[in-house]
């Protein structure tokens, strides 16, 4: 009974000590810990409150709760005081306080009600803690998250665009390639059957194409003819091989209107085209490119496909450069092979001309041959006298004669080059004994024409291995021309030797040759002042025969000379001459 009694009577000092202990807890907590009624007048304070929100326990016990909401928030205190009387604990409830200088705090609540001995609510407890740091922090790391699913965005757009360029890239230099190959292709042969050949099988690989053929646009212009294919059957190709301009199609516009035409479906076929049938089930698409070379259309390049097609701005391009890369090789194709046509009708004809001067020049020289025999019959007086008149007229026919005999020959000469018949006779040449016997020749023409003729030699001898009577004739041609148009003065001949070059240089002190004529010279017939060539005779042979003499010995004539100061005429020649040097 005394134990009994003894723990009996000390169970009130336990309790009083356990409410002290209690309270020391909520006054030492930083927490903010405070009681309101059910009408949220606040009852009770601790230091917790008092840092959080400014307020000593003087200045707020007693006063509504409302105090410590902000404006924007005060429909938040009924809201929660009828939640506490129907006796439900708000846990961790987070919401926005004002503090006593009017600052803002992120607040996490905790609020139980409080009941009485019979369970009543009598009141409320409220648990407080200042979560701005970690509402902030929330926050931010929120708006890193946020900012780092934007920059993930971000990087799976540029991911996808550098895939995109990579592609386009790889796309472009993979249609760089096609055109290199195709240009490659085109340029393989000029031969136009065989271009238009490469031009329908590079466009059906380059173009991934089911068929493909090319068109060319008729000499009068009224139709379009095709002219190679490559997928259809000849039976179905053959109604339109010929395609009138009137006959509205992807081609035929193509062509008129100098555009290109890309036709991506059946669909889009009948609605530009209505009326017109696909040649086979299988067509899907079109393109029609028009072929245009030097400002004009020649034709078109038409392809198709046998699925649908979205023609990209990259394709259409593509399109573009391909068929400018055909209509090139196809116009260069057509020129190289009427240039060829040309020059082989030219080359006949210079062959026929060179004939017919060589049979005419034959059928003048016999008879001519005669005639200056019995002029020097004559001129002999071996069928008797002449008298003084007769002797200067026969002397003069006989001069005639001979003039035109060297014409004939010249003509003979000639033509045999351009025939290829002239051969060249190779022997061992002494270049200054040649020279001096040509001097030898031609110094009786310039003594009549008032002349100095004068000769310079290299001291040490000039052997050649050329043919001795072509280079004579050469070197009689420069020297007879020098003296023939040289007033007064002189004429020098030169003899150089280069090693394996050697140079023969005929120089006059005559009136020289202005620029603009100095190719002319060498021309067939050409005559650069008519009256001044008449009056000294000559057809304008000799350099054009002494030209092509030269070239066939594996040498040139070059010409240096300036009006009122003369002309150099030189003769350039290999020392040895080879069967690789003719022209």
């Amino acid at each position: 009974m005394t134990e009994a009694a003894s723990v009996g009577a000390a169970r009130p000092s336990w309790s009083e000590d356990a409410h002290r202990y209690l309270a020391a807890i909520v006054e030492s907590s930083d927490d903010a810990i405070f009681g309101k009624t059910l009408e949220g007048i606040i009852t009770s304070w601790n230091r917790g409150a008092e840092r959080i929100y400014g307020y000593t326990a003087e200045e707020v016990i007693g006063q509504p709760v409302s105090i410590l909401v902000p404006p924007e928030m005060e429909d938040d205190v009924p809201a929660l005081l009828e939640r506490l009387r129907r006796g439900e604990r708000i846990d961790h409830y987070e919401t926005v306080r004002r503090t006593k200088d009017g600052r803002r705090l992120n607040i996490s609540l905790t609020i139980s009600p409080i009941r009485d001995d019979q369970g009543r609510i009598i009141g409320a407890s409220t648990f407080a803690r200042d979560v701005t740091a970690q509402v902030q922090a929330r926050r931010q790391l929120e708006e890193s998250r946020r900012q780092l699913e934007e920059l993930n965005i971000e990087l799976e757009q540029t991911i996808e665009e550098l895939e995109r360029q990579r592609n386009a890239a790889e796309a472009e230099a993979e249609r760089m390639h096609r055109l290199h190959r195709v240009a490659s292709a085109l340029t393989a042969s000029l031969e136009p059957e065989r271009v238009i050949e490469a031009i329908v099988d590079e466009a059906i690989a380059a173009f991934d194409a089911r068929a493909c053929g090319v068109v060319e646009l008729s000499a009068d212009g009224r139709e379009l003819a095709v002219v190679q294919s490559r997928g259809y059957a000849p039976e179905r190709l053959r109604p339109f091989m010929r395609i009138p301009l009137d006959r509205r199609g992807p081609t035929r516009d193509a062509v008129v209107n100098g555009e290109p035409v890309f036709i991506g479906s059946p669909a889009e076929l009948s609605e530009r085209y209505p009326g017109i049938t696909p040649l086979s089930s299988r067509d899907c698409a079109w393109i029609a490119l028009p072929l245009q070379a030097r400002g004009r259309t020649i034709g078109a390049l038409a392809l198709t496909f046998d699925r649908p097609h979205e023609f990209t701005e990259a394709d259409r391009t593509f399109a573009a450069m391909l068929a400018s890369q055909c209509a090139q090789a196809l116009d260069r194709a057509h020129l190289y092979a009427s240039e060829r046509q040309a020059r082989e009708l030219a080359q006949e004809a210079s062959r026929a001309k060179s004939n017919f001067l060589a049979v005419m020049s034959h059928e003048l020289r016999t008879p001519l041959t005669a005639i200056l025999g019995y002029g020097a019959l004559l001129e002999d007086e071996i069928v008797g006298p002449l008298n003084e008149q007769q002797r200067v007229q026969v002397r003069r026919m006989r001069e005639s004669g001979r003039h035109l005999l060297g014409l004939i020959d010249q003509i003979l000469s000639l033509s045999r080059i351009e025939a290829g018949r002239e051969l060249v006779d190779a022997q061992a040449v002494d270049a200054a004994k040649l020279l001096r016997d040509v001097a030898t020749m031609v110094r009786p023409l310039a003594s009549r024409a008032g002349l100095a003729l004068e000769l310079e030699l290299p001291d040490a001898p000039v052997e050649m291995h050329s043919d001795g009577g072509k280079i004579r004739q050469i070197l009689l041609n420069l020297a007879s021309n020098a003296i023939k148009f040289t007033e007064r003065g002189a004429v020098h001949m030169r003899l150089r030797n280069d090693g394996e070059t050697v140079e023969f240089h005929v120089v006059d002190t005559g009136p020289g040759i202005p620029p603009e004529d100095r190719s002319r010279i060498f021309h067939p017939f050409e005559q650069l002042d008519q009256g001044t060539t008449r009056a000294k005779g000559g057809a304008g042979l000799g350099l054009s025969v002494s030209l092509e003499l030269a070239r066939l010995l594996g040498g040139e004539i070059a010409l240096e000379s300036e009006p009122g100061h003369g002309s150099t005429f030189i003769l350039r020649l290999p020392r040895v001459w080879r069967d690789d040097d003719r022209p």
